[in-house]
């Protein structure tokens, strides 16, 4: 399991005006795995996770330096990746174990859809574009990993037939979570994302207890893009 120790000291505000260092993708990745075992964070699952899944084939073209930094990088539709910091952070607060379920809104590259099932888990990912869809697909089916079902859809709509779900990660910030998406979530389940509250963007965890009912926690302020529903007419 991902546990949830020592989380909040890794993950604190960091500097992203420094230039990469230099050196290719195994270099950069060994040394991002460096730093999360410096400052604590030494699950199994959590490193063996990023050792097994490349980010340079989710982010094609860049910059091997660049790879593992702590910035959100642009790809394609206007939409951003999320800094691999960010997506360990969540990892770690999902508490993601082998065999769980779970739902992701918003899969982008495919990367953090990826660490998910390299962790173990049965993804359900639904994303807006077309595009981004069917590159993230593509992904999936050359490394292999198979326990990952994606659409090409607004995933903020109510829908059935999903199932029991351990899990859901809201993949952007939203003004109001809609209700509808902790109805599949087993008690005991645990969603993330982030809410709009005025300038500001809040990572929020909610739990869900005996009654079904969605216990909501604030994480402090984060950077996430807002999320928008709807279907695009292109891309």
């Amino acid at each position: 399991m991902i546990g949830q120790g020592g989380a909040r000291a890794v993950f604190s505000a960091r500097e992203n005006g420094h230039h990469p260092p230099e050196g290719g993708a195994d270099t950069a990745l060994a040394r991002f795995l460096l730093e999360l075992r410096q400052k604590g964070l030494t699950e199994p699952a959590l490193l063996n996770a990023f050792e097994r899944v490349p980010r340079a084939a989710f982010l094609p073209g860049l910059r091997p330096g660049l790879l593992y930094q702590p910035v959100a990088l642009p790809i394609p539709c206007g939409e951003e990746a999320e800094d691999p910091f960010t997506l360990a952070r969540l990892l770690v607060l999902l508490r993601v174990a082998p065999g769980q379920r779970v739902l992701e809104i918003g899969t982008g590259s495919g990367f953090g859809t990826a660490l998910l099932a390299a962790a173990g888990a049965e993804v359900i990912t639904f994303e807006r574009y077309r595009s981004l869809s069917q590159a993230a697909r593509s992904r999936f089916g050359a490394l292999g990993l198979a326990r990952i079902t994606a659409h090409q859809a607004d995933g903020l709509t109510k829908r059935g037939g999903l199932g029991p779900l351990d899990r859901l990660i809201i993949g952007g910030a939203l003004d109001l979570v809609p209700q509808h998406l902790f109805e599949g979530l087993v008690p005991g389940g645990i969603a993330i994302g982030g809410r709009v509250r005025g300038r500001e963007m809040r990572l929020t965890l909610w739990r869900i207890d005996a009654s079904g009912f969605p216990v909501e926690t604030d994480l402090g302020p984060c950077r996430m893009s807002r999320m928008r529903p709807g279907l695009p007419v292109s891309l």
